[in-house]
């Protein structure tokens, strides 16, 4: 009799993949890619949202040199000063009104000091050139400017002279407001502290 061979039982590992099993992994990859498509727009919609949130919300603008140089030209000239000890208190006490009055069109202080620096000529000039060149922080504060102008070209000497105005000085014919103001520029004029100035008053 013939022998008919016996058929091998397929292998696991070269058996043929089912087409249902094949599919399910298909599946299964377009899923998860899917998912990560849509934790990625996801993503990117929170980035495009926080961008518009911030256009929206814009934060103080800085003042450019284009922009400060342009605030300059537009405001009321100063007179020039050239260091004499004689005007010191004049050319600061307009300073300091100058700046009161247009204080809105000033963005910084660093913008009032630098036109404050545009009126200075002569010894005061040479004065001020290395600080401003060595950017000292003193350019950023414009009491504090007015302050080291105030001491470097009157000192003690002027500080005396308002002093002795300050001690002297009358009423007379002047209505109160005018005697009120001539009195609160020579106590600034002179340093006396606020505890020192009624010595003044009781003294006349």
């Amino acid at each position: 009799a013939t022998e008919v061979p016996l058929s091998k039982a397929p292998s696991p590992h070269t058996a043929p993949r089912a087409p249902v099993m094949d599919h399910q992994d298909t599946q299964l990859q377009q899923q998860r890619a899917l998912i990560q498509i849509s934790f990625a727009l996801a993503d990117l919609s929170a980035h495009v949202h926080s961008l518009e949130s911030q256009s929206s919300c814009p934060g103080p603008a800085v003042p450019t040199s284009d922009s400060r140089m342009s605030t300059l030209a537009g405001l009321a000239p100063l007179p020039l000063y050239d260091g004499d000890s004689r005007s010191c208190c004049g050319f600061i006490m307009q300073c300091r009104l100058l700046l009161r009055l247009q204080a809105a069109h000033l963005p910084d202080e660093e913008t009032a000091v630098a036109y404050i620096i545009t009126r200075l000529t002569g010894c005061a000039l040479e004065w001020v050139t290395p600080l401003v060149e060595q950017r000292d922080p003193i350019c950023l504060s414009v009491p504090a400017f007015l302050d080291r102008l105030q001491i470097v070209f009157q000192g003690e000497t002027g500080r005396r002279a308002a002093s002795l105005q300050l001690m002297s000085l009358r009423q007379g014919n002047r209505s109160v407001s005018d005697y009120a103001i001539e009195f609160r520029i020579l106590a600034s004029d002179s340093g006396w502290t606020d505890a020192a100035l009624p010595a003044a008053i009781s003294y006349r």
